[in-house]
């Protein structure tokens, strides 16, 4: 993950005037043919809290992933 300096609240948080996480990076992902494909930090909170769904290559990539890497 690649951090930043400062951070970024999730603005559909914000509207429901509920408490609002902030994300301060980028995950990156590889993907097939040299792909990379880049994220906010937020992203599970994106799909967990708001329904979010990543393209379906996005999502292939992250499942392929080795994560011990």
């Amino acid at each position: 993950m690649d951090f930043y300096r400062g951070f970024h609240v999730c603005n559909l948080c914000l509207r429901a005037r509920s408490g609002a996480p902030r994300g301060n990076g980028e995950i990156r992902v590889p993907g097939e043919s040299g792909i990379t494909y880049a994220a906010p930090d937020l992203i599970t909170h994106y799909v967990a809290a708001h329904g979010y769904r990543p393209p379906q290559v996005f999502v292939d990539a992250v499942l392929a992933a080795d994560l011990g890497a």
